[in-house]
């Protein structure tokens, strides 16, 4: 919308410059017809003093009434873009002005866009950061939690293999103390074994 703006202040600058061009213009043009009037009032007051015929009088004199008339005019004219080239002026002020004000407005939310942004990168990398050093610390715990259980499935082979059990006729035989419970979990009463 700001750039909207800016170009529409430069087509209202480009007008108020083609105005005063023109107001320029119409000053020459006035100062010409006033040069002329000069010369036609010059030439009707001398030809007062002379003896010329009445028609070359009259002419002269309707000469210099229609150059003072075209003079009038012409001020009238610069008087007129005069003020058209005022009011653009004030105009384009104003609109600069509210330019300057919007731009200001966005660079400030361009300015607090970009701390929030930065802010908001340095998080997702402190986030990130600790991410990835429990990503580190769960897989050296699933190793060593791979690690127990290997060594105890080789601690159970090796044990399965050592203590062989045989029932035979309900009586138990084999490296097992007296007392024991043989089922899904074997506990022994002898603290010497450990399971």
């Amino acid at each position: 919308m700001e750039v909207e703006e800016c170009e529409e202040a430069e087509k209202d600058e480009v007008r108020c410059r083609d105005k005063r061009e023109k107001r320029k213009r119409a000053e020459r043009d006035l100062n010409k017809a006033k040069r002329r009037l000069r010369r036609a009032k010059a030439e009707l007051k001398n030809s007062g003093n002379s003896s010329k015929p009445a028609g070359e009088v009259r002419k002269a004199s309707i000469a210099v009434e229609e150059r003072q008339e075209k003079a009038k005019n012409a001020e009238e004219a610069v008087e007129k873009q005069g003020e058209d080239a005022d009011w653009l002026d004030r105009g384009l002020k104003d609109e600069i002005k509210k330019s300057k004000g919007g731009l200001r407005q966005a660079v400030s939310n361009l300015r607090m866009a970009n701390a929030a942004e930065s802010a908001s990168r340095l998080t997702l990398e402190e986030a990130k950061e600790r991410y990835l050093q429990a990503v580190k610390k769960s897989k050296r715990w699933q190793k060593r939690t791979d690690g127990y259980k290997k060594k105890l499935r080789k601690h159970d082979q090796a044990h399965e293999a050592n203590q062989t059990i045989s029932i035979s006729k309900g009586k138990l035989r084999g490296a097992l103390p007296k007392k024991a419970v043989v089922g899904s979990d074997i506990t022994v009463d002898d603290d010497s074994h450990t399971l």
